[in-house]
């Protein structure tokens, strides 16, 4: 769509700390909202990449795709680290 109205295509890459607050699959609105709503925090990671524009669909797919895949990737691992660091403090 975005190569049929010229419009710029910009990636976002969005990752859960703990996956299990992510709303996907089968959870119900509701009762996701029941289980989450009295947590204290949820953490995210958030990255706004600059827009992308071409009249070429697969490039659109295939350069979002790879600095989303990336940017999750990287999220993972300092998520990882994070929790290494926590667990030699303690």
């Amino acid at each position: 769509m975005a190569t049929k109205i010229k419009a710029d295509v910009i990636p976002i890459a969005m990752d859960y700390k703990v996956i299990t607050d992510v709303f996907v699959d089968d959870d119900t609105f509701l009762s996701h909202f029941i289980k989450y709503f009295g947590k204290r925090s949820t953490e995210i990671k958030l990255t706004y990449f600059d827009p992308l524009y071409s009249d070429d669909v697969e490039f659109l797919l295939h350069t979002s795709k790879g600095l989303i895949d990336n940017e999750l990737i990287r999220y993972r691992e300092d998520w990882d680290n994070l929790k290494k660091e926590v667990g030699v403090k303690r």
